[in-house]
Formats: structure tokens, C-alpha cells, sequence
């Protein structure tokens, strides 16, 4: 079965409202005593957006005759644009270009060429031509960075790359993103980051770069947890789980799933819960558990009613037909087949018509009907050439905006060389002058850097042989603990246990046995000649676990990563005392509940990823206590890189790099 989902979340559901879905109007209305009448009728409308479109229409036009009595042209304009967009929900794209239209005869007469060319923008993504509004987008640009309009600047790089990344258009989003970050970090826009982290982990994970996807997701995870920010941490949730769905870590999923869906039943986040029940129903059909995944696919399915979103049902249908296929209850398979071909066709997609085709034709193979299969394929054929038409037509458009912005960029390197030319030969008569000398300067210079560079590459090996010396001798300390503690502390105890009789100090005692025989396992130098470091990881976790209330989950993919460090054992013991020291550390000072940890890797890299919900610190002003230390040395002797991001009582994340190629 199709995965069939969207990792981002339909954006119009972030406006959603905190009071019941069936509230009166009455209720409303009331507040006109104590409320500006303009905004409770933007109440009205923006309540019943979804539930009752016909509702919403009545009342926003009942805003826009007041808004044109007062005069009120920002208010005009707000107006104009949500009924664009309700009727672009509804499929009337003649009414819904009509609102464009006189939403942008009102903008120019705003005498502002900036907003102009953003509502311009505005209206071509209401009718879904995106390269027309990137275009406007692109004008952008260049005027609020000449005007110094940082915080406009860097809401047009994440629109367009927003779009840009629906066009597959990766690398030039990604682009934009990484700029807006740099922006957003020099004045401090922690809300801004937020959201551009977690479009940068949308857009790795639709090009199944797993691991980044997921570190850009737990960044964007950090950012809202700064500001409370429910419905942005609910987002973060439900994308790790799909993300970890798609990469067929079904426990990981779970596990962020059901975070996603506490938070939203506690926040009546109802939008979010479709598409968790949703992937709740994609993980048990992936287990195999069909009647499981029906129930959460059918839950899923009244909530899209109630928000009368017709596209998300689609999805269900075709997971809940899917499903009575394999358990063989091929009639009602057909039927929900076809409600998702009836929706599918009234609104247009072609991509779920073919779906549908494909289904009806998987249905039948396994009923043995292998004329109407055949049939639905030959439907499914024709509909996906018909896709790959506008997939080509797709590619043109990409390709013209690629070779327009490539033109405009060279038309711009054009006139810099131009106009450097005619400098080029002033300044060649003065370079000569000054060849002599400066050659004379760089030998002296040259043979100053190489002395310089030689001392440093000498001193960088003499600090690694050094925390290499110190790192043994801690291990041989260690071990010297953890042997008097087993032999002679521990068998001492041993031998007292057997003496005494049995009562409640007899009981202590041998809980404090078991205490130091756990302590001394867990000092001793691990070897990973029979055991991998997967298994000492969890048998670590379980020991700390016992003698501390904390929640320790671990996840990791071996796959790859067993294969590069098997042979490395220098490398496994790091890791392992990294991770011991991280959750020691957590346990003596964090003062935490969960400590999320995650081993992850690709072809070039060892990630290990840490997070707790503990009090947190001051990272700029806070000096560095010896955990960290240790951290910090042991990540240095694997040439690796170190990024700790904490505030007070907000949680601490660190992120440990470590490239093969350095190791």
C-alpha cells in the first residue's frame, strides 16, 4: 500500500480555535457589547472555515460591507484573501481568481511596489501557480535586503522555498533556508527558526536523508519548547513519526506518535489527530495487524468529515480497502475503493485516481477477477500517462525558472565584470609596483605560516597523544575501582550476607551488594569482543535505570553502522563512555524525566544524538563542569565535533559528529 501522506501539515489548520466546534452563533454575537463588531464577525467565519463553509461566506462578506463603511483597506484585504482561499477549498477557482483579482486592485492602491508585488504573490499561490509567485518572490528579494528589512527578507526565503521544495526543487530551497537561518541566528528570531528547522526536516526526509531529517526536527523541537509552543511541538511529533514510519523504525514511530497524540487530545489539537491516527493505522498495517490499522484508519476518517476535508478521507479509504483485501472481505474493500474514486474525481487529483486504479486492480488479482484486473491497470496506465504529461510540463517550468535565474545571475556577473574591466587597468599599473615587494612579503610570510603550521599540526599530536595517555589512565583507574569493589568490598559484603540471619538489615545489606556489584560492572572496561555495542548500550541503560526514576529510550540503526566500526573497538569504547557520562551526567544534575538517546549513521558520519526534559543550563555563561569535560576530550580524541544547546528549564540537546573519514 501507498504511503500516501503529507509530512507537513495542511497549513490552514494552524489557525485553529481553542473553543468547541458547535458553539452557537448567538454566542458570538453577544460579545458585540464588548467586542469591535468587525472582529467577531472574523470569529464567526474563521470558526466555521471548515465545518460550514456556506456559514463562513455569509459572514466574512457580512465584515467586508463593514470594512468598505469604515474605510478599512488592511482589513479589505485580510477579507478578500480568506474568501479566495474558501473558495479555492470549495473548487470555485473562477470566484476564488475573481477575490484575487479585487484583492489586488486594492493593493495598488497601497502606493508600496513591496506589497504589492507580496499580495501579487499571494493571489498566484491561492490559484496554485507557484512559479508566478516565485517570480514575485524573487523581485522581493533584492528590495528588502537593499532596504535593510531583515524580518520581510527572511519570510520571503522561507515562502519560496517552501515552494521550491513542492517542485522538488531541493537544493535551491535548501539554499534559501540555510540563509535564513544565518539572518534569523544574527537578531535572534527563535520563532523563525523554528519553522525553517523544521522545513529543512520535511525536505530531507522527502529525500530520504533520515538522519539530518531528524536532527533538523529535534532542532525545531528545542526552538518551540522555548516558547511553549504547543501546536508547533504537536507538528515536530507527528513529523518524527512519519519520518521514522518511512524509515521502517516502527518503535520509534510509535513512540513519537503517541506523544503527538497526548498533547493534541490535551490541546484539542483535531486536525493533527487525523493524520496520527492515520500513521497509527500505517504502522499496524505494516505488522500486519489489519483489523488494529482499520479502526485507527476509520477514526481518522471522522475527523477529516467534521473538517470536511475530503482529500485526507481519500487516503483512509484506500488504506482501509487495502486492508479488507488482505483479510479477504473483498466486497467492502470495493466499496470503499470506490468513495475514494467518486472523492478522488470531484476534486481533481489525478494522483489519487491512479492510486485508486491500482487498488481496484490489486483487489481483483486477489479475488482471481484478472479481466477487471486487467482492466483497472489499463486505467491506471492511462491515468498515469496523463501524469506524466504534467510531470514534463512540470520539469519545463522548473527548468525556465532554473535558466531565468540562472540568466538574471549572469546578467549581473556580466555588468560586475564590465564595470571590474574598467578598473582592471588602473589597478594592473599599480599591482606591478608593488609585485616585487609583495613577493618579497610572502616568502618571508610563507616561511613564518609553514614555521607556524608546523608548531600547530606538532602541538594539535601532542594534545591527542595526551588525552589518549589520560584517557587509559582513567580507564586503568577504573578498572582498579571496579575490582576492589567486585573482590574485595563486594566478596567482604559476600561473605557477611551468608553469616547473618535473615531481617531487614539482611535485606539492605544485600540491596547494597547488589548496588556495588552493578557500580563495579559498569567501571569496568568494556570489551566488545563478543557483545556489540548496541547490546552494552542496553544492558548500561537497564543498570542506570535501576538505581534512578528516569525514562531512558534508545534508538539506533545498526545497519550500516555495525559494518564500519566492528573492526574499531577504540571507537565502540568511546561511544560507550560518551553515552555512559551523557545520562551519568543527566542522572546527577538534570534533574529530568526522559532522556531520549539516538545512535544514528550514514555513509560519511556516527551521529549520536542526546535530549532530556530536565532544568537546563546557561550554555554561554556556565563553565563547562567535568562530565562535560570528559565529553568534550573523548569527542576530541574521534576528531569529532561537539554542539551542546540547553536554556534553563527548558531541556539540554546534544549532538556528538563524528566523521569516518577523521576516525
Amino acid at each position: 500500500m501507498k504511503k500516501a501522506y503529507l509530512i507537513i501539515i495542511f497549513t490552514l489548520y494552524s489557525f485553529q480555535l481553542s473553543f468547541s466546534q458547535y458553539e452557537k452563533i448567538d454566542s458570538f454575537l453577544n460579545l458585540k457589547t464588548t467586542e469591535n463588531e468587525l472582529s467577531i464577525y472574523y470569529q464567526i467565519a474563521d470558526f466555521y472555515f471548515y465545518s460550514n463553509p456556506d456559514t463562513a461566506m455569509f459572514f466574512y462578506k457580512k465584515a467586508l460591507n463593514l470594512s468598505i463603511k469604515q474605510k478599512d483597506t488592511s482589513s479589505i484585504l485580510f477579507i478578500y484573501q480568506n474568501l479566495g482561499s474558501l473558495e479555492t477549498s470549495l473548487r470555485n477557482i473562477n470566484q476564488s481568481e475573481n477575490y484575487c483579482n479585487l484583492y489586488l486592485s486594492y493593493c495598488r492602491n497601497l502606493n508600496d511596489s513591496s506589497a504589492i508585488f507580496s499580495n501579487i504573490a499571494t493571489m498566484n499561490i491561492l490559484k496554485g501557480e507557484y512559479f508566478e509567485a516565485l517570480k514575485y518572490f524573487d523581485e522581493l528579494l533584492p528590495f528588502y535586503k537593499k532596504n535593510g528589512d531583515t524580518i520581510n527578507y527572511i519570510n520571503v526565503l522561507i515562502n519560496s522555498a517552501v515552494i521550491l521544495s513542492r517542485k522538488s526543487l531541493y537544493d535551491k530551497a535548501t539554499e534559501r533556508l540555510y540563509e535564513a537561518i544565518d539572518l534569523s541566528s544574527k537578531i535572534s528570531d527563535k520563532e523563525n527558526l523554528a519553522s525553517i528547522f523544521q522545513n529543512l526536516g520535511e525536505i530531507f526526509g522527502k529525500q530520504k536523508n533520515y538522519s539530518k531529517s531528524v536532527e533538523y526536527f529535534h532542532k525545531a523541537l528545542l526552538n518551540y519548547t522555548l516558547f511553549n509552543n504547543k501546536l508547533g511541538i504537536c507538528g515536530v511529533y507527528v513529523n518524527l513519526g512519519t519520518v521514522y514510519i518511512d524509515a521502517k523504525n516502527l518503535d520509534s514511530a510509535n513512540y513519537f506518535l503517541q506523544k503527538a497524540l497526548e498533547l493534541s487530545t490535551e490541546n484539542n489539537f483535531s486536525a493533527y489527530k487525523s493524520i496520527i491516527y492515520y500513521n497509527f493505522g500505517q504502522i499496524e498495517y505494516a505488522k500486519k495487524n489489519y483489523n488494529q490499522a482499520l479502526d485507527f484508519y476509520k477514526n481518522s476518517i471522522l475527523i477529516h468529515k467534521k473538517f470536511q476535508n475530503n482529500q485526507g478521507s481519500i487516503y483512509n479509504y484506500l488504506a482501509i480497502a487495502s486492508c479488507l483485501s488482505e483479510i479477504n472481505d473483498f466486497s467492502n474493500a470495493q466499496k470503499y475503493c470506490d468513495s475514494a474514486l467518486y472523492f478522488s474525481k470531484s476534486i481533481g487529483v489525478l494522483e489519487l485516481e491512479a492510486e485508486c486504479y491500482k487498488t481496484y486492480a490489486d483487489i481483483f488479482f486477489k479475488n482471481n477477477n484478472y479481466l477487471k484486473t486487467i482492466n483497472n491497470l489499463n486505467l491506471y496506465i492511462k491515468t498515469t500517462d496523463s501524469l506524466e504529461i504534467i510531470s514534463q510540463n512540470e520539469q519545463i517550468l522548473n527548468l525556465e525558472y532554473i535558466y531565468q535565474t540562472q540568466k538574471k545571475e549572469n546578467e549581473i556577473i556580466k555588468l560586475n565584470y564590465e564595470s571590474e574591466l574598467k578598473n582592471t587597468e588602473i589597478k594592473r599599473r599599480k599591482t606591478i609596483n608593488y609585485i616585487l615587494i609583495i613577493g618579497f612579503s610572502f616568502l618571508i610570510f610563507a616561511f613564518i605560516i609553514i614555521s607556524k603550521l608546523t608548531k600547530q599540526k606538532q602541538k594539535l599530536l601532542n594534545e591527542k597523544k595526551l588525552i589518549e595517555a589520560k584517557i587509559k589512565s582513567e580507564e586503568q583507574i577504573k578498572e582498579q575501582i571496579a575490582l576492589e569493589l567486585h573482590d574485595n568490598i563486594g566478596g567482604s559484603l559476600a561473605a557477611f550476607i551468608a553469616e547473618i540471619p535473615d531481617n531487614k538489615n539482611k535485606l539492605q545489606i544485600q540491596d547494597i551488594y547488589n548496588k556495588i556489584r552493578m557500580l563495579s560492572h559498569t567501571l569496568s572496561e568494556p570489551v566488545f569482543t563478543e557483545v556489540t555495542l548496541q547490546q552494552k548500550i542496553n544492558a548500561l541503560i537497564i543498570s542506570l535505570t535501576q538505581i534512578s526514576n528516569i525514562n531512558i529510550h534508545f534508538f539506533d540503526d545498526f545497519s550500516l553502522f555495525w559494518r564500519n566500526i566492528k573492526d574499531h573497538e577504540e571507537i565502540q569504547k568511546t561511544l560507550y563512555r560518551i553515552t555512559q557520562e551523557l545520562i551519568t551526567n543527566a542522572i546527577k544534575h538534570a534533574n529530568c524525566q526522559e532522556i531520549e538517546l539516538q545512535l544514528i549513521n550514514t555513509e560519511n558520519e556516527i551521529r549520536l544524538l542526546y535530549n532530556d526534559d530536565g532544568v537546563g543550563f546557561d550554555v554561554v555563561n556556565k563553565k563547562t563542569g567535568i562530565g562535560l569535560e570528559n565529553i568534550s576530550k573523548r569527542a576530541k580524541y574521534l576528531n569529532g565535533k561537539l554542539k551542546i544547546e540547553s536554556k534553563i528549564n527548558h531541556g539540554t540537546t546534544i549532538i556528538l559528529i563524528f566523521p569516518y573519514y577523521n576516525i
